[in-house]
């Protein structure tokens, strides 16, 4: 699903009772723009996602153009986790969804912002595929200590923090389409 640009998204609310759990309640839905989530990043994590290496000033971007939801094709080993614990059967396997931002030179940045803390799971260059791995005990298992956290950051190259002093407002703008190149 590609986000809008310029109207506001009406999304269902996430409802996440005690646990692992969650659904979506699409009888209550809430205005959102993707543009207020990238706004309430750090103001340095913000540019890095925005602008990326900003120590080649000819070749950074200027700027994101788009965001959309996507399934990674990486295994979700958090969701495959809750279900184990739930004891339901894990016949399906479980991909990891990120929001995928574009930037104005085509290149592209990958967010997976989790639902409690500040901590969002950050992949350079998009998402990559898939290598395979399982924990050694199956879907939602183990391999011995670490397994958690092998599976939760393998694909991550930096992790991002929301600013919790921003409100989402005065969000920064985005273009719907790159900018043309100057001729002076």
């Amino acid at each position: 699903m590609t986000f809008n640009n310029i109207v506001f998204e009406s999304v269902p609310q996430i409802v996440h009772p005690p646990g692992m759990d969650y659904h979506f309640d699409k009888s209550i839905t809430h205005h959102w723009r993707w543009q207020e989530m990238i706004a309430q990043l750090r103001d340095e994590d913000m540019r890095d996602v925005v602008v990326g290496d900003s120590s080649d000033d000819a070749n950074r971007s200027r700027g994101l153009i788009g965001c959309m939801i996507e399934k990674s094709g990486v295994y979700d080993h958090k969701r495959h986790f809750a279900a184990r614990t739930r004891n339901e059967q894990l016949d399906e396997k479980k991909y990891i969804w990120n929001f995928v931002l574009e930037r104005d030179d085509g290149s592209l940045v990958s967010l997976h912002p989790n639902f409690k803390g500040p901590k969002v799971e950050c992949r350079l260059g998009g998402w990559c595929s898939d290598d395979g791995e399982l924990p050694g005990s199956g879907k939602g298992g183990t391999s011995g200590k670490g397994t958690y956290r092998h599976f939760k950051l393998k694909y991550t190259d930096v992790t991002l923090r929301f600013d919790a002093r921003k409100t989402g407002k005065g969000t920064p703008q985005s273009r719907s389409r790159p900018a043309s190149s100057s001729t002076a």
